[in-house]
């Protein structure tokens, strides 16, 4: 199961501020990038030498309801629960407060299934100790020595949202896995906040090497009945550096069933990524466009 590292979350949570925004552009990339791979070393260097500084997912269970906002966003979770939707605790790997009562199955299209499960607290760590953060912050300091400023903002930027520094408050959040034939939970796909679920979807690619082909799924609120992706033939800069050009243009439509869209592209994953996203309803209206930049989701 593919499990979301410290590094992509904070890079996660540090789009979500809007701090990448600033990275736009070529030399910002390269800028974010190297930050991001420094403060890695770094958090890396010290909980091996520190194993109590170790970042360690909460993991927890709740029989409550979950809030009537996730309930009015996806239709599936009011669902009445079946025998399918039992759940094995073992099976989940991280989330404070899963609200076990309220996994679904969705099924979506072409015969595949998804698990979607609520949690009432989200992908928080377990607290460890101050002197953590002090170990930290010293540890960057020297790998910092020399590099260029903007490298050096970049990498202090990923401290404002690690929670080896600041903890992370609670926030109610849904998890999307693969459904394995045989019923269990299989690959774990990304997770989205209650608020940004409802404004933004929930959006992810996961692909065969640099290569390709990779596949999409879209978690959308009720009332969407499709999502069409636009890509542009120039990609985004990849872990190597590099930016692939497309032969062209791409533009790829699917059907949403159970609040789940999902289709297969011939791009690498990172660059199956939709960054730009028209949601319709079943009459063909458009529900709501969603743009991204530089991992920056904005609705429009």
């Amino acid at each position: 199961m593919r499990r979301l590292t410290l590094a992509a979350a904070v890079l996660v949570l540090l789009a979500d501020a809007g701090l990448a925004s600033a990275a736009r552009g070529p030399r910002g990339d390269v800028a974010l990038q190297k930050g991001a791979r420094i403060y890695s070393h770094a958090r890396e260097d010290v909980t091996r030498a520190h194993p109590r500084c170790e970042f360690r997912p909460a993991r927890s269970f709740t029989h409550a309801r979950p809030s009537a906002e996730l309930l009015a966003t996806l239709g599936v979770l009011r669902r009445p629960a079946t025998p399918e939707d039992r759940i094995a605790r073992s099976a989940l790997w991280d989330g404070d407060g899963i609200y076990i009562d309220w996994a679904r199955v969705a099924h979506a299209t072409g015969g595949r299934s998804f698990w979607i499960v609520p949690s009432r607290g989200g992908f928080r760590p377990v607290k460890t100790p101050a002197g953590c953060a002090r170990l930290l912050r010293r540890r960057l300091r020297a790998l910092l020595a020399g590099k260029p400023a903007g490298v050096r903002r970049s990498a202090r930027r990923f401290a404002r949202f690690d929670p080896m520094v600041h903890p992370w408050p609670p926030h109610e959040t849904t998890y999307l896995y693969d459904r394995e034939p045989d019923g269990s939970v299989g690959e774990g796909w990304d997770f989205a906040p209650t608020a940004e679920l409802r404004e933004e979807g929930l959006a992810s690619a996961s692909g065969a090497g640099f290569k390709g082909p990779s596949t999409v799924v879209v978690v959308v609120p009720d009332g969407v009945a499709s999502v069409t992706a636009t890509y542009p033939r120039r990609g985004i800069r990849g872990a190597r550096g590099k930016v692939k050009v497309y032969p062209s243009r791409l533009e790829v439509t699917a059907p949403v069933q159970e609040n789940i869209a999902w289709f297969e592209l011939a791009r690498r994953g990172w660059d199956a990524h939709p960054r730009h996203m028209t949601w319709r309803a079943a009459d063909g209206s458009i529900v709501k466009v969603v743009s991204s930049r530089s991992g920056v989701n904005i609705i429009r």
